[in-house]
């Protein structure tokens, strides 16, 4: 039987990451460098945050995506799939229009298509 994508789970990681900033909250889910809390979007070592009530803060401008995913230090694979799971958790007010447009601007492509 062939699972539909919407049938599959979205893995959790659990290679040990040293902490060397805060404590992060409870953990919904947790990728490579990037988990979804209770609070928010935090980075595994403990040293970037951000709230769940700014999720889809900018979107339209310069999303999280955009802003943090073209850091240099971030696996950027692994900060967009959290983001968006956390979209999804935490209840966020943004349209899959505005959803596909912040991938689609990312810096670092994550739609399939080439860089611009």
């Amino acid at each position: 039987m062939i699972q539909s994508r919407y049938e599959q789970p979205i893995e959790m990681d659990t290679t040990p990451v040293k902490v060397r900033g805060e404590k992060l909250d409870q953990v919904i889910w947790r990728g490579r460098q990037w988990a979804v809390t209770e609070f928010g979007v935090e980075c595994l070592d403990g040293t970037y945050a951000f709230a769940a009530d700014r999720l889809a803060e900018n979107i339209n401008a310069h999303s999280w995506l955009a802003q943090v995913g073209g850091k240099t230090w971030v696996d950027t694979e692994d900060f967009a799939t959290a983001w968006l799971v956390a979209l999804a958790v935490h209840g966020s007010k943004a349209t899959p229009e505005q959803i596909r447009k912040a991938i689609a601007d990312s810096p670092k492509r994550l739609d399939g298509g080439a860089t611009p």
